[in-house]
């Protein structure tokens, strides 16, 4: 069987979050989301989106690239860098052609998000 090889990044909470008011988070999310979609751009990035769970669990992404370069591309994103996230990575296997991607285009901010 041939398995298709990705890289699989959690977003968690950092362990000293900066301390932030409304329009600043307001900001944050939106430099985040605006980084998320420009790595998907890049073609590197396949999926993402926000995730719930144990040890403060944010979201999930999911790269067709080596670890390095996941590393390199995520944690240039504005709220890894100011300590608000760190990440893991994994690398996933899975059966070829399991994975199908979209059409869509991700959002570049919470309005987008919101509609």
């Amino acid at each position: 069987m041939e398995f298709d090889t990705f890289v699989m990044a959690r977003l968690l909470t950092g362990p000293t979050p900066p301390a932030l008011n409304d329009e600043q988070k307001a900001e944050l999310q939106d430099a985040h989301l605006a980084h998320i979609a420009d790595m998907w751009a890049s073609g590197k990035l396949i999926a993402a989106g926000p995730a719930s769970g144990t040890d403060g669990l944010r979201g999930v992404s999911i790269f067709v690239c080596s670890v390095d370069e996941a590393r390199q591309l995520s944690e240039s994103d504005p709220a890894v860098l100011n300590g608000t996230y760190v990440l893991d990575y994994a690398t996933w296997h899975t059966p070829h052609a399991m994975i199908a991607q979209g059409d869509g285009i991700p959002p570049r901010s919470a309005a987008e998000v919101r509609g």
